[in-house]
């Protein structure tokens, strides 16, 4: 992916190590955020390897700003900077309380389909039925991850949320 090929990307600094926002503006002018926050809560309080795992969101300052596909791009290309410079698995969770939720893990799933490098990487999904919502989630981490089987183990026990 070429640099034009993505919006000029910012580190808000001054949050805990946990929590990092990655920040860029459209060229409409539209703010978005890329967060990216611990997810151990997602997972049981036994399971130490669990502690770097991190879940990413994002959101902008317009609910819908047109196609552009720059900032798929861009939401693309923080996600890849992230897990490339804390080595660290990235969970997305897609749940159905507005039931977006297929359309979303989709979204997900197609930007790592178009990832850079993305031989080094895995992709695991999951779907946890609940009383009143579903939860697609998906974790990414590298294929040498010595702790994937440990992360999924718990996800499939059923000690998420």
């Amino acid at each position: 992916m070429l640099n034009s090929e993505i919006y000029p990307i910012f580190i808000v600094d001054g949050l805990s190590f946990f929590d990092e926002i990655y920040t860029f503006k459209t060229e409409k002018g539209i703010d978005f955020y890329v967060r990216f926050v611990n997810a151990s809560h997602y997972f049981s309080e036994i399971c130490a390897s669990c502690q770097m795992v991190h879940e990413v969101s994002f959101e902008s300052t317009v609910r819908n700003g047109g196609l552009d596909i720059k900032i798929s791009n861009t939401i693309r290309k923080i996600i890849y900077l992230f897990i490339v410079k804390h080595e660290s698995p990235v969970m997305f969770t897609c749940d159905s309380t507005d039931n977006l939720n297929h359309c979303r893990n989709k979204l997900f799933k197609n930007w790592y389909d178009q990832w850079e490098q993305k031989d080094l990487f895995q992709l695991e999904e999951r779907t946890i039925v609940f009383d009143d919502y579903i939860l697609n989630l998906g974790l990414i981490a590298y294929k040498w991850d010595p702790n994937i089987k440990e992360y999924l183990k718990q996800i499939d026990a059923g000690s998420l949320g």
